[in-house]
């Protein structure tokens, strides 16, 4: 079976701001997001040196792809090509994308209850995807992986392909965490943190 290699796009302002990103808006790296995506060019750099170059492909939005380019010269690979994938992009958040957790309560305030954590498997914020449309499309893509593929996506699609993976139910979906700056290797139904060991 293919090995993946997934990673999250580095930090954006967005997420300093604590500001809902989801597949609707998107947010340039900041300065710790691009050394978190040149850790994770590092880390791949130590476990792919003997191995034949894997499969690259990004989520089409502007972070994770900003991500993989660094992640690419980190390993001073070529910057392009690779693939984008619509299939691994964010949750869609509907009319919450680029608020933050206050003005969704002062703009939407029924929205609230629909936050990603707190909301229904089959509900979401008005033009948003539900948990379950987001459930079928990690498990869609990782039924197509056939090589080893270098995967740069998103938090929540991220958890949610983990979860997929490891048979978790929705409490321990929710528990995974969400770090920007390691490597999941996924294999068969297996799951291991890598981290970085140069510094």
């Amino acid at each position: 079976m293919a090995t993946i290699y997934l990673l999250r796009h580095g930090q954006t302002q967005f997420n300093l701001e604590g500001r809902v990103q989801g597949s609707e808006v998107d947010s340039g790296l900041t300065a710790l997001g691009e050394a978190q995506a040149r850790t994770c060019g590092r880390i791949l750099k130590q476990i792919l040196a003997d191995q034949p170059k894997p499969l690259f492909v990004s989520s089409p939005l502007g972070r994770a792809v900003a991500t993989t380019k660094i992640v690419l010269d980190t390993l001073g690979w070529p910057t392009a090509p690779y693939a984008t994938d619509p299939l691994i992009r964010e949750l869609g958040m509907g009319r919450d994308a680029g608020l933050t957790a206050d003005e969704v309560r002062t703009t939407f305030p029924e929205d609230v209850p629909l936050s990603h954590r707190d909301r229904g498997w089959n509900e979401a914020p008005p033009g948003g995807e539900t948990d379950a449309e987001l459930a079928h499309r990690a498990a869609v893509w990782f039924a197509s992986v056939r090589t080893d593929t270098v995967a740069v996506s998103h938090r929540t699609f991220g958890r949610f392909l983990r979860a997929h993976v490891l048979g978790l139910d929705r409490d321990g979906l929710m528990a995974l965490d969400e770090p920007h700056d390691c490597v999941f290797r996924i294999a068969a139904d297996a799951v291991d943190r890598l981290t970085d060991v140069s510094e």
